[in-house]
C-alpha cells in the first residue's frame, strides 16, 4: 500500500540481540529467513507488512509482530500458488502467505532494517482467482468495456445525492499507474430534467459479470472532506425485475469523507413490516485515516454468510439468524459489483467549503476469489 504503518520491533528473543551485536561487531549484516502472512503491501515503495510465523534466530523475536520489510529493487519474486512467474508485489494481498529471505541490517540494534532478497507466495487469502481487472492501461482511457459498464444520471438515486454521474474522462478513468480514477469535480452539469453542482463517475458489471459465492476484494484509496461518500458495493441480479429492496443489497464498504477513519459494512433486504425494508451495518475504526493510502475492502459469501473485512480482518458477519422476524434473507444468488463516489445525499449531508475538489478515489484493483468459511 502507498501509506503503511510503522514495523514493530519490540520484543527482540534474548539470542536474537546477541546474533546481531556480533555481526555489528564484525561489521556483517545477518541473514534472515522466515514465513509470514501479509498484513498489507506498497508495490510502489516496494516495502511489504508482514506477521512472521516462523522465523530464523536473527529475526526470531519479531514471530507474531508486524514487521515491515524492504524488498530489494533486483529481488527474485516467485509465485509457488501457481505455475506463473515472476511473482508482481501487486499480489501480495492481505492474507496471503509467504516465505522471505534477506538480510537484516541494524544500524542501531533497537531498530534494525530487513531487505528481503527473494520472496515466494505460498498461497492466497482465498483460494483460486476467478475474475479480476488490475486497471493496467493508458492514462485517459475508460476500464474495460467487457467489465464495466459506466453510469450515468443525476436523479439523486433515492438517497438525495447531489451529482450527476457523467462518462467523461474527467470522471471515470484509468490514470496509468495501475488504478482507475474515480473523480468528483464541482461544476454545473444539466441532463434528464436535473441540474447538478457536482459531477462524479459510477460504474458497474452489470450484464457483464455477477458472482453468488465467494471472496470479492479490492483494493482502494479513499478520498477525505465533508459530504463525500465512496463506496463498494453489490446488487442482485435481479434487481430491474423485483426491484429494490427485493434484490438485496450487500456494502463491502461505504465512508463517509468527514470520517476518514471508519468504514461501514451493510446488508439490505426486504421485510414484510414496515417500512418493508430492512438495513443491517456494522462499522470498523482503522488505526489510521483511511484516506491516507491504500486498503483492501473485502466481503466474503457462503450460503449462510456475508462477513466484511478490512485489510483481510473480519469486522461485520452477517447470517440468517442475524434477522428479526418478518426480514429475508436474500443473499444465494448473483450479485453484481458496483464502485462509485457519491457527493451528499442523505446520510454524509452536503459538502461545505472546507471539501477538497477534485476528490479522487483510486481503486488499484478488483477481484474475486473462490472461498469456504473457516472451520
Amino acid at each position: 500500500m502507498k501509506s503503511l504503518r510503522i514495523a514493530l520491533i519490540t520484543g527482540l528473543l534474548v539470542s536474537s540481540l546477541l546474533v546481531a551485536t556480533r555481526a555489528l561487531a564484525s561489521g556483517d549484516a545477518v541473514g534472515f529467513t522466515c514465513r509470514a502472512t501479509v498484513v498489507s503491501a506498497d508495490p510502489p515503495a516496494r516495502t511489504i507488512v508482514v506477521t512472521p510465523s516462523s522465523a530464523s534466530a536473527s529475526v526470531g523475536g519479531l514471530v507474531g509482530q508486524e514487521v515491515t520489510i524492504k524488498v530489494a529493487a533486483k529481488a527474485a519474486l516467485v509465485d509457488a500458488s501457481r505455475e506463473v512467474t515472476p511473482l508482481t508485489l501487486r499480489k501480495l494481498v492481505a492474507g496471503a502467505i509467504v516465505s522471505l529471505s534477506g538480510v537484516v541490517d541494524r544500524g542501531a540494534v533497537a531498530s534494525p532494517s530487513l531487505v528481503a532478497g527473494k520472496v515466494t507466495l505460498r498461497s492466497l487469502p482465498a483460494g483460486t482467482l476467478i475474475w479480476s481487472d488490475e486497471f493496467d492501461g493508458p492514462s485517459g482511457a475508460h476500464p474495460d468495456p467487457k467489465k464495466w459498464r459506466i453510469d450515468t444520471g443525476g436523479t439523486g438515486f433515492g438517497n438525495h445525492e447531489l451529482e450527476y454521474y457523467t462518462t467523461h474522462m474527467r470522471n471515470v478513468a484509468l490514470d496509468g499507474r495501475g488504478d482507475l480514477a474515480i473523480t468528483a469535480l464541482r461544476e454545473l452539469k444539466r441532463g434528464g430534467g436535473y441540474t447538478r453542482h457536482y459531477t462524479s463517475g459510477k460504474l458497474d458489471t452489470q450484464g457483464r459479470y455477477a458472482t453468488t459465492y465467494g471472496s470479492i476484494q479490492a483494493r482502494i484509496e479513499l478520498p477525505a472532506g465533508r459530504g463525500l461518500w465512496p463506496a463498494f458495493w453489490a446488487l442482485g441480479t435481479n434487481v430491474d425485475r423485483v426491484g429494490w429492496p427485493r434484490s438485496g443489497e450487500i456494502d463491502t464498504m461505504e465512508n463517509l469523507g468527514q470520517r476518514p477513519f471508519r468504514a461501514y459494512g451493510s446488508i439490505h433486504g426486504p421485510s414484510t413490516r414496515r417500512p418493508y425494508v430492512f438495513g443491517l451495518t456494522r462499522a470498523v475504526l482503522a488505526q489510521a485515516a483511511l484516506s491516507g493510502g491504500f486498503h483492501v475492502y473485502g466481503v466474503n459469501r457462503s450460503p449462510d454468510l456475508v462477513q466484511m473485512t478490512l485489510d483481510g480482518v473480519p469486522y461485520a458477519t452477517f447470517r440468517p439468524s442475524s434477522l428479526s422476524r418478518g426480514r429475508r434473507w436474500v443473499f444465494n444468488k448473483p450479485f453484481f459489483l458496483i464502485l462509485d463516489l457519491a457527493v451528499g445525499g442523505t446520510w454524509p449531508g452536503a459538502p461545505n467549503a472546507t471539501t477538497p475538489f477534485p476528490a479522487t478515489m483510486l481503486v488499484d484493483w478488483v477481484r474475486v476469489y473462490s472461498w469456504s468459511p473457516p472451520r
